[in-house]
């Protein structure tokens, strides 16, 4: 047996361990924040596969160049978002948080490490189920009814993309990630596989429409889960998307020209949803939404137009690392500013402009870059979009400020700061690495004259405007736009319909008037997520049995 394969085996094994023994042992209480950083191992032995006959249906296990930046981006949020959960959880709750923690994370590496079909959507399947304890884990009536949301749309999620493995299953078997695209082509029904996918892995990316989990998960979860949740999870969706899709592959551009559309409502959706919240969370939550319509429009782009499909997903891998490091920085200084306010409010500022794309910033490398790579026939619609949503971005980035920012003077422990300090670094640094790395001129873009100026006018418009609302219209009050939208909204169709469950409690939700709807919605996602359950549990004891046989 290989070296290979003994890391690559052991590595996704050590967290599943340490969570077999957070309830019985101190020591594995105090490695489990430190867990994540086993995935520095793996950098090594990218471009490398292995195959495991034994295990599940001849699982094959391997880092490739393009999940490299996102397997750093994982292994840096997850440590750091641990470093800060030991620090500020209590004692009698790290035990089932460690528990959800590992097996979560234990998911979300293998998600990009498998190549194969079957073990890729087991390693999906138990971040995502894993990911539930995260947000339930104050046990509030306001955590168990975005739970519920969150599993009733992640195993609609599952769902749609079983469907897409049962038709590719069908005639390929457990088929190798890398043959995707071939298959997809051979096969009598892959336009439907194609649909399938896209949808189904949608609904973790947050795409509007199959986003109502999103928002109402996040601001729940603790700050530490949150962080997680946004700036790693979140990109699960994108690597299915990335070996499940053809891109590259000619056939389909109406299904990549609706996923760049999707993308780009989806971005400024996001945007008008956030600024009528609230809480610092929630309008986190709904920047997430906005920005991974960003991260889709080169995803569609490079199903719609194939010939630029290797260089669009490097652009969305990139935008992503980008995102994923700003947004868990943000998550974690909500309550490094709670609890340390001069800390918090001397760096708070800098991931939020990378985030709106200031000149220089990880930011607008990102941004200059998606916008130098788009197709010719598509930068005519969407180059004035993608201005309108930095302006957006900025505006939503003002209000995300103006909720966070301490109102009262404190000086909270420096160590506190600590991981979060370094994470801030990371951010500014890594993404310029990763560009470098691409070797396409990414670097020197970001520094002309054009696209300086094109990167500041909608962070300075931005600025300017939030100034001027917070200077005159301080006091007037933003209309309120319910957590989970559209799942909020339904209390006002008409209750035709009773099914005999008891409406959850809403303690800590926006009560609106009209027909107690709610209720009715609430039950019909209890049956749902029982039967897929029940159907997940008959599919995972067929998986067994085919793997002992």
């Amino acid at each position: 047996m290989s070296i290979a394969t003994v890391v690559l085996f052991t590595v996704p094994l050590l967290p599943v361990c340490l969570a077999v023994g957070v309830h019985l042992s101190a020591t594995a209480r105090a490695a489990a924040p430190w867990a994540p950083l086993s995935g520095l191992v793996l950098v090594p032995l990218a471009g490398e596969t292995v195959t495991l006959p034994w295990l599940l249906l001849e699982a094959r296990v391997g880092l490739t160049d393009t999940f490299l930046p996102l397997l750093l981006l994982a292994t840096v949020a997850w440590t750091i978002a641990g470093w800060h959960a030991r620090r500020t959880l209590a004692e009698t709750e790290q035990g089932r948080f460690w528990f959800f923690w590992l097996v979560t994370w234990c998911g979300n590496l293998c998600v990009f490490l498998t190549r194969d079909a079957a073990s890729f959507y087991a390693a999906y399947a138990m971040m995502t189920f894993a990911a539930w304890g995260l947000i339930v884990h104050q046990r509030r009536p306001a955590d168990f009814h975005a739970g519920r949301v969150y599993i009733a749309m992640a195993l609609l999620g599952e769902s749609l993309i079983l469907g897409g493995l049962f038709i590719l299953g069908a005639e390929f078997g457990n088929m190798a990630l890398d043959d995707t695209a071939r298959h997809m082509a051979a096969s009598a029904h892959g336009n439907l596989a194609v649909w399938l996918f896209t949808a189904g892995f949608g609904v973790k990316m947050g795409l509007a429409g199959l986003h109502m989990w999103l928002p109402l998960a996040h601001p729940q979860a603790p700050v530490p889960a949150s962080a997680v949740l946004s700036g790693v999870i979140l990109k699960a969706g994108l690597a299915g998307w990335l070996v499940f899709l053809p891109l590259g592959v000619e056939g389909h551009a109406l299904v990549g020209t609706v996923l760049a559309g999707a993308g780009m409502f989806t971005a400024l959706y996001g945007v008008v949803a956030g600024i009528g919240q609230a809480r610092a969370k929630t309008v986190l939550a709904y920047s997430s939404l906005s920005q991974m319509g960003l991260v889709t429009i080169p995803v569609g782009l490079g199903l719609a137009y194939p010939e630029h499909a290797a260089i669009l997903t490097t652009v969305a891998v990139l935008f992503a690392v980008h995102h994923g490091l700003a947004k868990t920085a943000l998550f974690l200084g909500v309550d490094v500013v709670a609890r340390a306010p001069a800390i918090g409010r001397t760096l708070l500022w800098l991931p939020a402009a990378s985030l709106a794309g200031l000149p220089l910033t990880s930011g607008a490398v990102a941004k200059v870059t998606l916008k130098a790579e788009l197709p010719a026939a598509a930068a005519t619609w969407l180059q004035p979009l993608l201005l309108v949503s930095s302006l957006a971005t900025t505006l939503l980035l003002a209000r995300f400020l103006w909720l966070a920012w301490p109102r009262e003077p404190g000086h909270g422990p420096v160590s506190l700061a600590l991981p979060w300090s370094l994470l801030i670094a990371l951010g500014v640094v890594l993404p310029w690495l990763l560009a470098g790395a691409a070797d396409g001129g990414w670097l020197q873009r970001p520094f002309a004259a054009s696209y300086l100026l094109e990167t500041l006018l909608p962070v300075v418009a931005g600025s300017a405007a939030a100034l001027i609302a917070v200077r005159r219209w301080r006091h007037v009050r933003l209309p309120r736009i319910p957590e989970g939208d559209i799942i909020a909204l339904l209390q006002y169709l008409p209750a035709t319909v009773r099914l005999p469950t008891k409406p959850f409690a809403a303690e800590a939700l926006p009560r609106w008037p009209g027909p107690p709807l709610l209720g009715t919605v609430e039950g019909a996602m209890r049956i749902a997520a029982i039967a897929f359950t029940v159907w997940l549990t008959a599919l995972a004891l067929l998986f067994a049995l085919a793997a002992m046989g």
